[in-house]
């Protein structure tokens, strides 16, 4: 793959994360009964997310990471973090794959 294709993947699913992250875990409302938000508010943390993803990590991993997030940047205790990850492995544990 060429770095300009590798680039353009990686930016594809930056974005999908990105936009996850605003849909699915919104851990301070930012999002909360707004039919149409605009996104960006967590995309900060999309690159560390992605890693992590792109790395291996399961589907508790990326919890603790969430976890992790919230309570180092947010300085919020933690809840339960769920985070819909759109495809599982055949292993069957869950696992980030660009659509």
């Amino acid at each position: 793959m060429t770095w300009d294709a590798e680039r353009q993947v990686l930016e594809h699913q930056h974005r999908m994360v990105a936009d996850l992250l605003d849909r699915e875990w919104d851990p301070i409302g930012v999002y909360a009964g707004d039919d149409s938000p605009v996104s960006g508010e967590y995309e900060t943390y999309a690159w560390e997310v992605l890693g992590h993803l792109r790395h291996g990590d399961n589907e508790t991993e990326v919890a603790s990471l969430l976890v992790a997030i919230k309570r180092r940047t947010m300085d919020l205790d933690s809840g339960p973090e769920m985070l819909a990850l759109p495809s599982r492995s055949s292993s069957g544990s869950r696992a980030f794959t660009p659509r």
